[in-house]
C-alpha cells in the first residue's frame, strides 16, 4: 500500500513516516496477540506466601526431626528457595548428571540441568525423606497420609511412612538392585524385591487403540502409568468414568509431558475401565504401561528399612551430624544428593 502511495501521489515524508509507524505497530500488536506469553499478576503470584509460611512454621514448632517438604503443584523447581523449606525439586546449572539419570530411572521428571518431584510414588517420596506435602486443594483420602493443617486454601499433608535421611542396607544390595531398566516400575520393583523378595507394583491389563489406551481395573489400589513417547504429546486426558459416575471422577488432564515421568491417576474402582487418550499430531499410537501399587508391600519395605535409622542430631548448610546403630554389617544409604566436597566422618 505504501509503495502504491509513493508512486501515485506526491511524496509527503511526514505522512509516509506516520503510515509506516502505523503498519509496524499493527504488525507488532497482531504478532503479540497471536504468539505472546502472558505473565502472572504479582498479587496472584505471591497470594499464598503467607499461608505457606504459617503452616510450615507451625509444623516446624511441632516436628524437630530432619524432613523435606514438597509442593504437589509448583510454580518453579526452586520453590523451596522461594518459601524457605528443605525441598527436593531443583533447577541448577551445576546439577549432577549421574543424579539426574538415577532420578529419571525412578520415574521422576528430570532434564540436563534440573529435576523435580513430579513422578513420585509413596516409595520414592519415603526414600527421599519427603515427609510433608503442600497442596492447593484437598487430596484423596489415603492410608499413607493425613491432613495436618489447612490455611487460606493451602493444605499440608504428612506422609505417614517417611524414611529417615539415612538407613542401613546389606552389602549385596548395591550390586543386586537393577536400575538400568527404561521402565521405572521395574526399577522400583527391583528395589523391593532385593530387600524383601516382594513386588511393589503389579502390571495391569491394557488395550491399545491408536492414540487411546483402556486400562482394566480389578481392585481399588492406586494406579500409576508411564508413557514412553510422552515427549511428543501436547496433553493426555484420563477418563475414569466410562463405566461409572462422572461426578465423582472428573476427567483428568496432564500437560507439560516433554520430560517423561510417572503419572498418578488415583484409586481405581474394581471391575471398571479407565480410558487414557493423547492429543498429538505427531504420533499414531500411545505407548503406555499401567501398574497398581501394593500398599502392604510398601509398608513392609518401610518397616525393613527403618530398623536402623540415621538419627540427625544437628545440621546446617554445610554439615549433618547424627548417630546410627546397626545390627547388620552393610552400607549406609543417605538421600543426600551427591556433590563434590561432601565427606563422611565415622567415629564409632
Amino acid at each position: 500500500m505504501l509503495i502504491v502511495y509513493y508512486r501515485k501521489e506526491a511524496f509527503k515524508p511526514k505522512l509516509m513516516i506516520f503510515l509506516l509507524l502505523l503498519v509496524v505497530m499493527s504488525e507488532s500488536g497482531i504478532n503479540t496477540a497471536a504468539t505472546g506469553l502472558g505473565v502472572a499478576n504479582r498479587t496472584v503470584y505471591v497470594s499464598d506466601n503467607q499461608a505457606i509460611t504459617d503452616v510450615l512454621n507451625n509444623v516446624s514448632e511441632q516436628d524437630a526431626s530432619f524432613y523435606r517438604v514438597e509442593k504437589e503443584v509448583r510454580r518453579t523447581n526452586n520453590d523451596s528457595a522461594w518459601h524457605h523449606y528443605k525441598g527436593f525439586s531443583t533447577f541448577s546449572s551445576t546439577a549432577f548428571a549421574g543424579l539426574n539419570n538415577h532420578l529419571n530411572s525412578l520415574g521422576f521428571r528430570s532434564s540436563m540441568n534440573s529435576y523435580s518431584f513430579d513422578g513420585y510414588t509413596p516409595l520414592t517420596a519415603s526414600m527421599f525423606t519427603v515427609k510433608y506435602m503442600l497442596h492447593n486443594q484437598m487430596a484423596d483420602s489415603s492410608n499413607l497420609n493425613r491432613l495436618v493443617e489447612t490455611r487460606d486454601g493451602i493444605y499440608l499433608y504428612e506422609n505417614t511412612y517417611t524414611l529417615p535421611l539415612g538407613f542401613m542396607l546389606e552389602y549385596e544390595f548395591e550390586q543386586s538392585w537393577k536400575t538400568d531398566s527404561s521402565n521405572p516400575f521395574r526399577v522400583q520393583n527391583s528395589f523391593s524385591e532385593t530387600l524383601i523378595n516382594k513386588s511393589l507394583f503389579e502390571s495391569m491389563e491394557t488395550r491399545n487403540a491408536g492414540k487411546s489406551v483402556t486400562i482394566n481395573v480389578k481392585d481399588n489400589r492406586n494406579i500409576y502409568v508411564y508413557i514412553s513417547n510422552s515427549a511428543l504429546l501436547k496433553n493426555v486426558t484420563v477418563n475414569k468414568s466410562p463405566s461409572y459416575d462422572m461426578d465423582d471422577n472428573p476427567v483428568m488432564t496432564f500437560s507439560n509431558l516433554r520430560h517423561k515421568h510417572i503419572l498418578s491417576i488415583g484409586k481405581g474402582v474394581p471391575d471398571s475401565d479407565i480410558a487414557i487418550s493423547a492429543e498429538s499430531e505427531d504420533i499414531t499410537s500411545l505407548f503406555l504401561t499401567a501398574y497398581s501399587f501394593n500398599e502392604d508391600v510398601f509398608i513392609d519395605v518401610y518397616n525393613h528399612l527403618s530398623k536402623n535409622p540415621f538419627v540427625v542430631e544437628e545440621y546446617g548448610d554445610t554439615f549433618i551430624r547424627g548417630t546410627i546403630d546397626s545390627d547388620i554389617d552393610g552400607i549406609m544409604y543417605t538421600s543426600i544428593p551427591f556433590d563434590n566436597g561432601w565427606k563422611a566422618y565415622v567415629n564409632g
